[in-house]
């Protein structure tokens, strides 16, 4: 992993990866995931991507990274996943991040459940995200990333 990554990953309950990949293409608003590639070509955003089968510690991972902040049923409903969608973003500047936050957003469309940022061990619950989603103000982007380490986050706020 390179300094300037950042990695989120979101679980959610496909039956299989033909439902996951029709699902994202029918109700994320112009985001398709083909192969290791998570593309929205309206607005020209390409990030990697990575789809994981079931993990059996997904549950306590997300419990621990948001701090307990989690419900029991929400870790639960975690706990039910059966794919995990991982994206990769080489973040560059303030707009990635932005970017980066639209994508998480519409795997949270197509049944996603919560949003784990790998690369900073937070976890935040589906309402958090879309919330950002809809205000995506600096103040927004350096609280979402505020327990990362100092370093990622100059690299993130800096353009």
């Amino acid at each position: 992993m390179k300094d300037n990554q950042i990695i989120i990953g979101i679980p959610g309950k496909w039956k299989d990866r033909t439902e996951l990949i029709q699902t994202v293409a029918s109700q994320s608003e112009g985001y398709l995931l083909a192969g290791n590639v998570f593309h929205n070509s309206d607005k020209n955003i390409t990030f990697q991507a990575e789809i994981h089968d079931y993990e059996p510690t997904l549950k306590e991972s997300f419990s621990y990274a948001s701090k307990d902040a989690f419900s029991e049923n929400a870790l639960e409903e975690i706990n039910g996943h059966t794919f995990t969608v991982y994206i990769i973003a080489d973040v560059s500047n303030t707009g990635t991040v932005i970017d980066l936050i639209d994508a998480g957003a519409a795997i949270l469309k197509a049944g996603g459940m919560a949003v784990k940022i790998e690369t900073a061990g937070i976890a935040h619950s589906k309402e958090d995200w879309q919330h950002l989603h809809h205000s995506p103000d600096i103040l927004s982007v350096y609280a979402i990333l505020s327990r990362s380490s100092e370093r990622k986050t100059i690299i993130v706020l800096s353009e």
